[in-house]
């Protein structure tokens, strides 16, 4: 019984050692195949980048409008964004209006003009751009358009007890008709600077016609930042002008 015991206790150890090797193994494997997946996973995003990288990516273009001046783009310095007909009458309660005999107490007077609003192109400078590179935007601040009418003395009429005349069949001198013109204007002015509607649509055709003005300007400025890049994965950003109102 003793040597039997004996045997099957040399055998257990036999066994314990394999088992011991074995599980070194395995585990030395383990460590092994980590490894060499790590290394592998190394090797592969090495060879992705070094891919990557031999391939040219787009790119956007840098535009530089610090050099641009609006004086450059229009050889216009005052432009015409509103007009409207005018007619304004006033009733003579005296005698001797301006000093002209030829009305009377009863005499109304129809004067009639053109009113405008005009865009002073001159009073644009490059402190009035602003550019955002980010947004792609470039705002252009421009002053308020001003109202100006011209008067048109051969449209006026006047009403007396010789009935409805025009300016030219009243019997003035220059300095009477230069008087009458004046007063005429002034009224018409008056008449024009009262109106809100048409101070609030010169403003926004203001705005439109200098962003129209802008626009393929920009585009240009574009266009020639991408010629100088000299690169066909060279981007053109799109810059969107917008106009704006002043408060000054």
């Amino acid at each position: 019984m003793s040597e039997d015991n004996n045997k099957k206790s040399g055998i257990g150890k036999v066994f314990e050692t394999l088992g011991k090797k074995l599980a070194g193994y395995l585990i030395w494997t383990a460590i092994l195949c980590v490894v060499f997946v790590i290394l592998m996973k190394v090797i592969v995003n090495k060879i992705k980048i070094d891919a990557d990288a031999s391939i040219p990516q787009p790119w956007e273009v840098s535009v530089d409008f610090d050099e641009v001046e609006f004086g450059e783009y229009t050889s216009e310095r005052k432009l015409v964004v509103y007009e409207q007909d005018l007619s304004v009458a006033t009733t003579v309660t005296q005698a001797g209006f301006l000093s002209l005999e030829a009305l009377t107490k009863k005499s109304v007077v129809i004067f009639k003009g053109m009113g405008n609003y005009t865009l002073d192109l001159s009073r644009i400078s490059r402190d009035d751009i602003e550019v955002d590179a980010v947004d792609h935007t470039i705002t252009v601040y421009i002053p308020k358009p001003y109202p100006d009418v011209e008067a048109l003395p051969e449209k006026t009429q006047v009403a007396n007890e010789n009935g409805l005349l025009a300016f030219s069949e009243l019997k003035l001198s220059l300095s009477e008709a230069t008087n009458l013109e004046k007063k005429g204007k002034a009224l018409l002015l008056q008449e024009f600077n009262a109106n809100e509607k048409a101070r609030a649509n010169a403003e926004q055709f203001a705005t439109d016609a200098v962003e129209e003005l802008l626009q393929p300007f920009a585009d240009a400025c574009v266009k020639n930042a991408v010629k100088d890049a000299d690169d066909p994965f060279a981007i053109a950003p799109h810059y969107t002008v917008k106009a704006k109102i002043r408060n000054d």
